[in-house]
């Protein structure tokens, strides 16, 4: 299979979920360790997401109404409530929507949301006209509610309201910029709001001034950055619950301050989820009593910050997920081009972990272990790395091979001459002609060879297989990833089948045509060798 083969087919595998995630090494060592289990008290279920009947345009946002009947969906075309039959209604035309929140009791009549668009912030109730809040004209990124407070971080710079009347802006206290994130949440008798202002994080305190609030303690954060480009993509301030925990996110990792940080010292420090390379997060979200990471190549859930992170079950285990929210004991996630729901469940009993789990066998014993379907996956596709290596070596070899130049010449000449004379003699004129021809062939060849010393330095062609090499690594990545997916999941649904006796005909065909597309999906990226090593 060429190269270019093999990527067309690794970018249309098959996506498969995870329970325990495997690691994979450097090139030419694959391994795999057992992650330990989220200590949630409602956990993803053993059931897959179930897809609700619902078209999704571009990404959403979501938001559960406070009641757990139903929640708020936003997407390109405006905002839909979804109830709890999973019918969705589709209550505001406009759009796209970035973001969703519950309007303050103290603002609602009837269970209305604030919904954050383009055209500015509108509140939604069912029943009634939509309303706009001509305060804030221009786009409306987030939206951050605390008790009956309000912040809308927009293109001016964020701006607070408690009422839904009166709104003040904080650009005096804050630089005259749009801002892209904000949180906030009660702090003693005031607030404590953290923003993203011009790239930058900024800790805002506000205390209350009449009927609305004012910023009365304001401090830029040193937070840890990768690169001075680097820009949040959301920030958190959860709950008492998380004893004054902030959470900054960026693309690939977080940067978290704890309250208890060393005095002189920066509080913040980053912490690396260690999610597979290349992907973006795009939300980070705390559901219950844990944490999930919405991605563009897949959802992740964990019952800390700190990990250990596993991935959901498929589809979305690897698709691209914009929005979460929990209804009444269930999950609905926007990803893989629809509305998705999964039950959660009571938590179980915790898998052993630790160096003897690793040696644990899951599933059926007739199942190769996951190291052989690794490398037989590789060669398959040819991305053991053995052709980057012959590269290198021939590379490295060329400064020695001259430049070759073979040169032929033929110079052929002809030559053809006639002379008219006229002569008279002995009283008569006579003619006299005189022809004269000629030729002459001259063949040149020559072989020259050039050798460019410096090549043997450095070969200008070295970047260019570097530059493959790396494609390779992350097209590996890619391969081992879904590979892990599926046969993890596979193990799963398999340990599942077998654990419990009492099943009816019809969960045990389900989870055996569940094993099977598992399998199947494995078949694709091992050419068949998975079922016959069975």
């Amino acid at each position: 299979m060429s190269r270019k083969n093999c990527r067309r087919f690794c970018q249309g595998a098959l996506s498969g979920a995870a329970v325990i995630t495997l690691i994979a090494l450097a090139p030419g060592l694959v391994g795999a360790s057992l992650f330990p289990p989220v200590e949630s008290e409602l956990r993803p279920g053993p059931s897959t997401w179930r897809r609700i009947p619902a078209v999704i345009d571009g990404p959403a946002v979501l938001q559960a109404e406070s009641g757990g009947t139903g929640f708020w969906l936003g997407d390109a075309r405006g905002v839909r409530r979804v109830g709890s039959e999973g019918v969705a209604q589709r209550t505001f035309h406009r759009g796209p929507v970035h973001d969703l929140a519950l309007a303050p009791e103290a603002w609602q009549r009837s269970g209305g949301v604030l919904a954050a668009t383009d055209d500015g912030l509108h509140r939604i109730e069912p029943g009634r006209d939509s309303q706009r809040f001509t305060a804030l004209p221009g786009r409306v990124h987030r939206l951050a509610v605390a008790g009956r407070v309000v912040i809308a971080a927009t293109d001016a710079g964020l701006i607070v309201s408690s009422d839904g009347v009166g709104w003040r802006s904080l650009a005096t206290a804050l630089p005259k910029a749009p801002a892209t994130a904000v949180a906030l949440r009660l702090r003693g008798d005031g607030l404590e709001c953290l923003a993203v202002v011009e790239g930058r994080v900024w800790r805002v305190g506000l205390q209350a001034d009449g009927q609305t609030w004012k910023a009365v303690a304001t401090a830029r954060q040193i937070v840890p950055r990768r690169a001075s480009d680097e820009v949040p993509v959301d920030v958190h301030l959860p709950g008492p619950e998380s004893e004054g925990l902030e959470v900054v996110v960026y693309s690939d990792s977080f940067a978290v301050r704890s309250p208890g940080a060393t005095a002189g010292s920066n509080p913040w420090r980053r912490l690396d989820p260690g999610l597979p390379p290349g992907l973006s997060i795009r939300r980070l979200e705390r559901i219950l009593d844990g944490w999930w990471i919405a991605t563009d190549r897949g959802l992740f859930f964990a019952a800390d910050l700190k990990g250990p992170w596993q991935r959901a079950a498929s589809p979305l285990g690897g698709a691209d997920v914009s929005a979460l929210a929990a209804v009444a004991g269930s999950l609905y996630a926007v990803g893989a081009g629809g509305l998705w729901k999964q039950e959660l469940r009571e938590k179980g009993v915790a898998p052993a972990r630790g160096s003897e789990a690793a040696r644990i066998r899951i599933g059926w014993e007739n199942d190769p272990p996951i190291e052989q379907v690794q490398r037989v996956a590789l060669e398959f596709l040819e991305l053991e790395g053995r052709w980057v290596d012959d590269m290198r070596a021939g590379v490295r070899r060329r400064g020695w091979l001259p430049r070759v130049t073979l040169r032929a010449g033929l110079e052929r000449e002809r030559e053809s001459n006639v002379d008219f004379d006229q002569s008279f003699s002995s009283g008569a004129v006579r003619y006299l002609v005189d022809r004269d021809r000629g030729q002459s062939d001259d063949f040149d060849l020559s072989l020259s060879f050039t050798w460019d010393l410096a090549d043997l330095a450095y070969h200008p062609e070295q970047v260019d297989v570097s530059v493959e090499a790396r494609q390779l690594l992350k097209l590996r990545d890619d391969v081992l990833d879904e590979l892990n997916q599926l046969y993890f999941e596979r193990q799963r649904v398999l340990v599942e089948l077998s654990a419990r006796s009492d099943r009816s005909a019809a969960e045990r065909i389900q989870l055996r045509l569940r094993a099977a597309e598992l399998a199947a999906g494995i078949d694709a990226w091992t050419g068949g060798w998975f079922s016959r090593s069975r």
